[in-house]
């Protein structure tokens, strides 16, 4: 989302914000692309770039949709990918702190 409201004229943001959202929180994907057809139909002059950057992407947005109605709403958000990728840094430091040259051949 931060994608496409970066390409956005600020004139536009909070309106194009409400349309991708709503696009983004239907029940099937086939609803979805009717949505993402309404919106690339009445923002494609307004703004090209972030038309661009929506249609490039927009496949992989709603992937979510094909999972069980439970679980879309936890794996549509990238929070518990950031935790793990913080998870696996954090022990990565530790282990290259361990395995230092100067550590392993004293």
């Amino acid at each position: 989302m931060r994608n496409i409201l970066d390409k956005t004229p600020k004139v536009l943001k909070k309106e194009l914000h409400a349309k991708i959202r709503a696009t983004f929180e239907v029940p099937d994907a086939k609803t979805a692309r009717v949505l993402l057809n309404q919106v690339l139909e009445e923002y494609r002059n307004k703004a090209p770039k972030a038309m661009e950057v929506l249609e490039e992407g927009f496949e992989d947005a709603i992937a979510v949709l094909e999972l069980p109605e439970p679980y879309r709403r936890r794996l549509r958000k990238a929070n518990m990918l950031e935790r793990l990728n913080g998870e696996i840094r954090g022990r990565e430091r530790v282990i290259r702190y361990l395995l230092a040259e100067s550590r392993v051949f004293a």
